[in-house]
């Protein structure tokens, strides 16, 4: 199998097969076909007699309600996004979570792809996991939404690109909302050129940098960034938001490092403590709105030293 994973053509499995074999109702959507059946029982005398077999308001049921496909062991992933984009499902990844071989390569979207995880009973995200020293997902263009999931890039080849996702593209726009990102060895997240947006997700314990920019956007609400081997959020010729509830604690080096025409937003609510010094480091042209008024800021705490007596 190659390590790449290029999303736009299925296997041997058509589009239709694959949906066919790999998805089921959703919970709403079953609820709503079933107040569908209901109705029809109500009616018409005949209608209801036809419908009065549990069997005939079982297939009724599977017929009218929203359907998502169900990540399985049988199919690749890159075979399942295809056919996600072409019936606009989404993808439900089990609490089991899965391996993947290579990079999950996302481009040419005709509609939004929705990846959401099934929390397990010990309300555990699932995880896609990666060990090949290469990015675990990158977009490349279209509209990406990440729902209760973890992201874990495990390969442990320091100095790689190796990131748990990448935005790549001007056209590329990733919404996370519940998401864990991790990488052993690189940063978390990568963004050179797109949108991403973060509502309460957490980047943390990655071999490199929590967050970085290289180009395009992102927006942070209530997300945290902590416990990484460098920087906990580094940006170059971006624009990056901290619209509250986020915390930048106890990573190596600086909390927030703007490294040149960066410029930043910092909203009430935010927290940047005990990382490295300086806890925000702004290099020429690069501003962050709103930090200098914020007074929650903390360097990290030095060792304590306890002299004993004699």
């Amino acid at each position: 199998r190659q390590t790449g994973m290029a999303v736009g053509r299925l296997g041997p499995m058509t589009a239709a097969e694959l949906v066919a074999s790999c998805s089921r109702p959703t919970a709403v959507g079953a609820g709503r076909a079933e107040g569908a059946v209901r109705l029809l029982l109500q009616g018409q005398r005949g209608v209801a007699r036809a419908l009065r077999p549990p069997e005939v308001q079982w297939l009724i049921v599977l017929f009218l309600a929203d359907r998502e496909l169900v990540l399985t062991d049988s199919v690749p992933l890159s075979d399942m996004v295809a056919a996600a984009v072409a019936f606009g499902l989404p993808i439900v990844i089990p609490p089991e979570g899965a391996e993947l071989p290579g990079t999950l390569k996302v481009s040419g979207l005709s509609r939004r792809l929705v990846l959401r995880g099934e929390r397990g009973p010990d309300g555990q995200l699932p995880s896609l996991r990666c060990c090949a020293p290469q990015p675990l997902l990158i977009v490349q263009d279209g509209d990406v939404v990440l729902e209760d999931l973890m992201l874990w890039q495990t390969a442990l080849r320091h100095g790689v690109d190796a990131e748990a996702l990448h935005v790549a593209g001007v056209k590329a726009a990733v919404v996370c909302h519940r998401v864990a990102l991790r990488s052993h060895s690189d940063c978390g997240v990568c963004v050179s050129a797109g949108r991403l947006q973060l509502t309460d997700c957490a980047i943390r314990d990655c071999g490199g940098t929590g967050l970085i920019l290289f180009g395009g956007k992102a927006q942070l609400r209530r997300t945290s960034v902590e416990r990484n081997g460098r920087c906990g959020v580094y940006a170059r010729n971006s624009c990056l938001e901290f619209l509250g509830g986020n915390r930048i604690v106890d990573n190596g080096h600086s909390g927030i490092f703007f490294a040149e025409a960066t410029r930043g937003l910092w909203l009430r609510g935010n927290r940047c403590m005990h990382n490295g010094p300086p806890a925000v480091r702004l290099l020429a042209a690069c501003a962050l709105d709103g930090w200098e008024q914020q007074s929650t800021t903390k360097r990290r705490r030095p060792p304590v030293l306890t002299q004993l007596r004699a």
